[in-house]
């Protein structure tokens, strides 16, 4: 079987849940193509990356578009008149209908793409994240014979409520499969008016580690970890606030805060830490590799969410994996993975509940390792990669 992968950038060090997923495509003999709008030339510490030969699986349009408009003009003619007689004409021909018909919404990109995918015989198109569903659909359109597929995460979910349910239309018409990986996510797309028997509940899985660690829960210092991009819906700025407020409150709980991510608001969110005196409690470490992570999740005594718009996220999913208790806000699905004074504490989105969630915290302590272990069963229940990875193949296989 051969799937396309159609994905924003790739590689990223944000999307790991992308990766993974390709990776456990790949360990389970599904030969897998890469469709990026833009490729990521850094790709230091992208776990799998070479050892899975994922450059030379990677594409994007200026790799399989002609760069002048002659030169498009001229492969154009060249890929028709070679195709006359094949049984692959007519998606051909529908294709040059369909872009006759609307040539504001397509244009001979897509035709050099059809060309692609039929000439490597792909089966299945998986796309992640709405947008990209929305682009793919031409090919049921035409009649293309592949299956379309399509995980929907969190900006698209945004992009719907902005937008309302019919920015979905075509893509909730023409696909075979909308994958849903979290309730709320579920929840907003039957909103959006998608068919219930379209739905998929697939949940992001992550691997189940060994280096769980033990936790001190007599230690010294708090390691506190947060793991994300830093941008607008992550909600660092209501975070720095609240830690500014719970360091002057509880002058005697003793901690460190550690953010590791990048993204446009970093120098705002330095200044800020320094204006509220917190540099000798916070350290920013900017964009890290997987491993870098891992180190600090096992170091980690506790891993704080601050989001203010969320489905599910996977690095919550990745902390418990770890059996790292946790304090979040509850957006989203959240409350289905933290579930109070059991794998930890959920706060409202506000700078006194957040105070009061990590005072709930560190007056429990001694529940702290009950609190792991909780939620890594919800992990191994629920949230297993290998499990998740057949789930999806069968998705794949399902009436081909």
């Amino acid at each position: 079987m051969k799937v396309l992968f159609w994905v924003n950038y790739f590689p990223t060090l944000s999307e790991t849940f992308i990766r993974n997923q390709i990776i456990d495509l790949i360990n389970n003999e599904i030969e897998v193509y890469i469709l990026c709008r833009q490729k990521n030339n850094d790709k230091q510490g992208i776990e799998g990356f070479e050892k899975y030969d994922l450059l030379n699986k990677t594409f994007d349009f200026k790799e399989i578009v002609p760069s002048t408009k002659s030169e498009k003009v001229k492969s154009f003619f060249k890929i028709f008149i070679s195709n006359f007689f094949s049984r692959d004409f007519i998606y051909f021909f529908n294709y040059v209908k369909l872009f006759f018909l609307d040539r504001k919404k397509y244009s001979l990109k897509y035709f050099f793409l059809l060309n692609y995918i039929l000439k490597n015989k792909i089966d299945v198109i998986h796309c992640h994240f709405g947008p990209n569903g929305n682009e793919a659909v031409f090919l049921k359109k035409i009649k293309v014979p592949i299956k379309l597929v399509c995980t929907f995460h969190g900006y698209d979910i945004r992009l719907g409520i902005k937008n309302g349910g019919s920015f979905y239309t075509d893509l909730f018409d023409y696909a075979d499969s909308i994958i849903s990986i979290s309730s709320f996510n579920k929840e907003m797309l039957l909103s959006f008016g998608l068919n219930e028997e379209k739905i998929e509940d697939l949940n992001n899985g992550v691997e189940l580690v060994n280096e769980i660690g033990v936790k001190n829960n007599d230690c010294k210092v708090i390691n506190i970890l947060s793991v994300g991009r830093l941008v607008e819906e992550k909600g660092y700025d209501l975070a720095l606030n609240a830690i500014s407020i719970f360091h002057e409150k509880y002058p005697d709980f003793n901690f460190h805060y550690d953010i590791i991510g990048g993204g446009k608001l970093e120098e705002k969110l330095k200044i800020k830490c320094n204006d509220l005196k917190l540099n000798s409690v916070v350290t920013f470490h900017l964009a890290q590799n997987s491993d870098y992570v891992k180190r600090k999740m096992v170091e980690a005594d506790l891993f704080f969410l601050s989001s203010i718009n969320e489905a599910i996220p996977t690095v919550i999913l990745e902390a418990q994996s770890y059996s790292v208790p946790v304090i979040a806000t509850n957006v989203g699905s959240v409350k289905d993975l933290v579930i109070n004074n059991v794998t930890g504490f959920l706060t409202n989105v506000s700078e006194n509940d957040i105070v009061d969630g990590l005072r709930k915290m560190f007056e429990n302590k001694e529940k702290w390792q009950e609190y792991g272990l909780n939620a890594r069963k919800n992990i191994i229940f629920n949230y297993d990669r290998e499990v998740l990875i057949k789930k999806l193949i069968k998705l794949y296989k399902k009436n081909i």
